[in-house]
C-alpha cells in the first residue's frame, strides 16, 4: 500500500474506509482506487469513507474531466452506495463537490462532510461510533 494513501475494506459492516496523507495527486487516487477494485472483499455496494483531512489535495480543475472519465469507465465500480468525502479544507470541499455534481445521475449518493460525528450518522451502523470510526481511519 502506498504510504500517502491506504484503505481498508470492513466485509462485515460493507464498509470501505480510505485514508488520504500528504500530497496527492490526481493519479494518486487513480492507482489507489485501481488497487481497491481489484480486491477479492471488494463490492461496488459496500458504503465509502474517504478521509481527506491529512492530505494536500495537488488537483487541477482541469484535471476533473480526466478523473470523471476514469470512474465512469470502470465497470467495477457502478453501484449503488454513499460515498462519504470527510474534508476539512476549502480545496477538499470545492474539488468534491464539483466531482459529485458531476455524477449526479449516478446511483452513488455523496456526501461531504467535515466531522466524524456526521460520517458515523450518515453511515448508521450500530457498531460503528465516532471513536471506532477515528480509530479506524487513524490507523490505516
Amino acid at each position: 500500500m502506498d504510504k500517502n494513501c491506504s484503505y481498508k475494506i470492513n466485509k462485515k459492516e460493507k464498509i470501505i474506509f480510505i485514508s488520504y496523507k500528504g500530497d496527492i495527486s490526481i493519479n494518486d487516487i487513480i492507482i489507489i482506487l485501481k488497487k481497491l477494485t481489484s480486491e477479492l472483499d471488494y463490492s461496488p455496494y459496500f458504503d465509502e469513507v474517504s478521509d481527506f483531512r491529512n492530505c494536500n489535495l495537488l488537483v487541477n480543475i482541469n484535471e476533473l474531466p480526466m478523473f470523471l472519465d476514469f470512474v465512469k469507465n470502470q465497470v467495477n465500480m457502478k453501484g449503488s452506495r454513499k460515498n462519504i468525502y470527510l474534508t476539512n479544507m476549502p480545496n477538499q470541499v470545492a474539488l468534491t463537490k464539483l466531482f459529485s455534481i458531476s455524477l449526479k445521475k449516478s446511483p452513488v449518493i455523496i456526501h461531504i462532510v467535515s466531522t466524524i460525528k456526521l460520517t458515523t450518522d450518515l453511515l448508521s451502523r450500530p457498531n460503528l461510533d465516532q471513536n471506532k470510526l477515528k480509530a479506524i481511519l487513524d490507523n490505516i
